[in-house]
């Protein structure tokens, strides 16, 4: 219940998404704020370990619940997180926050878009390497894998014919975001690079050790350096970020 003289911190809407499904947005638009409430409730969902809760899906400014309904009926699951949300201070939202090193091998036929994307942002293919290299890229959210904010200011156009299949650890591009791949799928966004580090394994507990809030940094290798990289773990780096 709502403390007497106590606002609700957290505003959200709830949308009904089928029989089993509940959306809870933030915000149409992307923004810091919504994004960063969008990760801590979904993370604070997930501490209380609902049973009935099947799946939880934060997105850039939105989660979807997806639930038993033969355990639990819909307005019970929405009144359970609405006082999970009641017990949030907006100021003391806090995401833990890794930082990771990743390999990358820019351009070739590990990378066939680069040139083309250097062309795009009328710059030379060494600094738009730079340009991903020099700096972390924190994660937003995920969809075949980690998805971040381009470094580049221009947006780069999708692929008019997406490829039928690119590999794991693929780095693309395209419009505002750039994203790497946690497994082999098709894909429409251009390849800059292939990282030949294990980012997703279903032998381990977790599968994956990558979460929204990290910070990656890429660093780029050669080709005749992939064979030592490949088959190692995303490795986690002592400096921390907030």
């Amino acid at each position: 219940m709502l403390a007497r003289g106590k606002e609700r911190m957290l505003e959200a809407t709830f949308v009904d998404y089928g029989d089993s499904g509940i959306l809870i947005n933030f915000s149409d638009k992307f923004s810091e704020k919504s994004w960063k409430k969008t990760h801590f409730l979904a993370n604070e969902i997930r501490k209380r370990d609902f049973k009935e809760i099947l799946s939880i899906v934060p997105t850039l400014t939105s989660i979807f619940i997806h639930f038993d309904l033969l355990r639990i009926e819909r307005r019970e699951i929405i009144q359970n997180i609405k006082e999970i949300m009641d017990e949030i201070n907006e100021k003391n939202m806090i995401l833990n926050s890794g930082h990771y090193k990743i390999p990358m091998v820019f351009g070739g036929d590990y990378g066939p878009d680069l040139e083309k994307i250097s062309t795009e942002m009328n710059t030379s293919q060494e600094e738009l390497v730079k340009l991903i290299t020099s700096k972390p890229h924190r994660i937003l959210a995920f969809s075949r894998g980690p998805m971040m904010e381009s470094p580049a200011s221009d947006k780069i156009e999708r692929l008019k014919s997406p490829r039928t299949s690119v590999p794991s650890g693929t780095l693309g591009i395209a419009f505002n975001q750039i994203s790497i791949s946690s497994m082999e799928a098709p894909s429409g966004w251009k390849m800059l690079g292939q990282s030949p580090v294990i980012l997703l394994d279903s032998t381990y507990d977790p599968p994956g050790v990558l979460s929204p809030g990290d910070y990656i940094t890429f660093f780029s290798i050669k080709e005749k350096e992939f064979d030592f990289y490949q088959s190692q773990h995303v490795k986690e780096m002592d400096e921390k970020y907030e």
